[in-house]
């Protein structure tokens, strides 16, 4: 840690301002690290807008029903156990509810018409693939932050970089004394 900030301090010769702040960030762990989550989350926002099919696709009520009929024979039970039976009523139960769900549907034609409209497109933003993807992400970033935070104090140098930076911007609000839009002129 010491040689890697000896090293920014030397680059900072050759490098003015901006660029050598940048330069130093980049070029740490905590740096990369911050990196990789801003490219994560980059990576789950393109992957639900433009790779994710809807989970939630509106399908004919035979295809549902022959998938919830492959359901129960797939149910790992011999037939007259009554665990078996509680499946089977919970899967039939499940196609009740999405017949009642698409009975509520719109039954006028222009209200059909637009509801067609909307079948046929993809929706711009699959929010449940990209929760997932950000909640997997959270998970790997804190172990990684917890990692760097070990091995290199990494968040305990931002949270002091960060102080510093706060007190200078109280410094500079302080001495600009912006005026107050509120107070009533004289």
């Amino acid at each position: 840690m010491v040689h890697h900030h000896q090293k920014c301090s030397s680059l900072q010769v050759l490098k003015t301002g901006w660029q050598a702040g940048v330069f130093c960030f980049f070029s740490t762990i905590g740096g990369r690290v911050l990196i990789c989550a801003t490219a994560w989350i980059l990576g789950c926002l393109v992957y639900a807008i433009c790779i994710a099919p809807p989970e939630t696709a509106l399908d004919s009520p035979a295809h549902v029903y022959q998938q919830i009929q492959e359901q129960i024979r797939n149910i790992p039970l011999p037939i007259g156990s009554p665990h078996y039976s509680y499946y089977r009523k919970h899967y039939l139960e499940q196609y009740q509810q999405f017949l009642k769900a698409r009975a509520n549907e719109p039954t006028t034609v222009a209200e059909e018409e637009g509801s067609e409209q909307q079948r046929g497109r993809l929706p711009f933003l699959n929010a449940t693939v990209m929760l997932r993807g950000l909640g997997f992400g959270g998970w790997l970033l804190v172990v990684v932050l917890a990692g760097c935070e070990y091995r290199y104090c990494t968040m305990s140098i931002w949270i002091e970089i960060l102080g510093e930076k706060w007190l200078a911007l109280c410094k500079i609000v302080r001495l600009i004394r912006l005026p107050r839009i509120w107070q009533s002129a004289p």
